[in-house]
């Protein structure tokens, strides 16, 4: 069955030459296992610009000593597909074999790892999850023609999108529109800054809203987001929450806001190993809004040197919100080097370690309180600065902080 596909393709490079340029950007050697050598000559020619009927190709093959007759190429040249839709469904069919072949090389490996006497099982997870994810990324779709794009954009003019997720504070939401599905969003900060406080905000409201959330909660445990987020709603003193010292009053109001926060989907893990799997879990079995990962220097992967292991996380999270159509928010520190100048409030080249998050991210909000420094400051000011916005206007959001309760919201006027 894989041959007799191959070989209509092929043929389509020597019959039908509009039908295999229409798909020459899905097709490579790879996808042929059985026909491998003549694949890789007719893209060859392909990519040389030469002509690929039949003659042509067996004097190319010819010239370069594989031993091939002129009436089998005439004879495969007759299986060539008709038409487009039937050309594209038989390149379809290669790639979703591709994918097969892989997933079982993949179990393989797994079988092998697993009986290997001083191997990690998370280690073999983290590292056959990452597989999976490439194997699911190859995409056989190809190019495609701008019309189509434009008949698509122009019906979703005038419709409200499905896949924002409001921050619950106007201002943010006036500069971004929202946190979209395939965004990448990173949230930087110095530590005591309050990025995880901002971070509780958004999931709080995401959650209030309907959406599905997912928190990857690397520096506090499950229960600590749990007070985070009753204190952001009953607006009681956080500290007294984690103390349990409350009083009558205090213990009606935080049970109302128990009775309010026990509607959310909301999943929080405390480690960010198999975070792909994870989401895709959650996407498949009942949906996903938005992901939270608290915070990027906390997670860990193999990689030569630190400035790769941040650059190769980073474009994993990229990848895996345009994968699953989801925003993902990642809270991420700054360098020390802000300590060191007079002027304190950040800017996009303090993104610690690595310059592939600015690169990889859609929007950067890099968040300021001028009171941290200043104990003559307002300590209820803040500023959100919107450093980068790669489809909309960057610009400077003042917020208002409630440290009692680890709250941000719109700033008073």
């Amino acid at each position: 069955m894989s041959e007799s596909i191959e070989i209509r393709v092929l043929a389509a490079a020597m019959a039908e030459p509009g039908l295999w340029l229409a798909q020459a950007a899905r097709i490579n050697p790879d996808l042929f296992p059985i026909q491998k050598q003549l694949a890789t000559e007719i893209c060859a020619m392909r990519d040389a610009g030469k002509e690929t009927d039949p003659r042509s190709v067996y004097t190319w093959l010819t010239d370069r000593g594989a031993p091939i007759k002129l009436s089998d190429l005439m004879s495969m040249a007759d299986q060539s597909p008709l038409s487009i839709d039937s050309m594209t469904q038989a390149v379809d069919a290669l790639h979703e074999n591709a994918k097969r072949v892989a997933v079982r090389q993949l179990g393989n490996w797994l079988t092998k790892q697993a009986r290997e006497p001083g191997a990690r099982a998370d280690d073999i997870l983290r590292q056959a999850i990452g597989a999976l994810s490439d194997i699911s990324a190859r995409s056989s779709a190809g190019p495609e023609e701008f019309n189509m794009i434009l008949q698509r954009v122009m019906n979703s003019i005038g419709k409200p999108p499905t896949d924002v997720v409001k921050t619950g504070i106007s201002t943010i939401d006036a500069i971004t529109g929202g946190f979209r599905g395939g965004q990448m969003i990173v949230v930087g900060a110095r530590p005591s800054m309050g990025k995880t406080s901002l971070a509780m905000g958004f999931i709080r409201q995401a959650a209030a809203a309907g959406k599905t959330v997912a928190l990857f909660s690397l520096e506090m445990s499950a229960d600590q987001v749990c007070h985070r987020i009753l204190a952001d709603l009953s607006q009681i003193n956080l500290a007294r929450i984690s103390t349990h010292h409350l009083s009558g009053n205090e213990i009606r109001a935080l049970t109302n806001a128990a009775n309010v926060a026990h509607r959310y989907k909301i999943f929080i893990a405390e480690t960010a190993v198999g975070i792909d799997g994870v989401c895709r879990q959650l996407k498949h079995q009942g949906g996903l809004d938005l992901v939270v990962v608290d915070y990027l220097q906390l997670m860990d992967c193999r990689a030569e040197s630190r400035e790769q292991q941040i650059s190769t996380m980073s474009r994993n999270l990229k990848r895996l919100a345009r994968d699953l159509g989801v925003p993902v928010v990642v809270l991420s520190q700054l360098n020390r080097q802000i300590e060191q100048r007079a002027n304190k409030r950040p800017q996009l080249s303090d993104l610690r370690e690595s310059g592939a998050i600015e690169q990889d991210a859609d929007i950067v909000l890099l968040l300021w309180r001028p009171g941290y420094y200043d104990t003559e400051a307002d300590q209820t000011e803040a500023e959100l600065i919107v450093g980068k916005h790669r489809n909309g206007p960057t610009g400077l959001v003042e917020l208002g902080w409630q440290a009692d309760c680890a709250r941000f919201v719109d700033k008073a006027k």
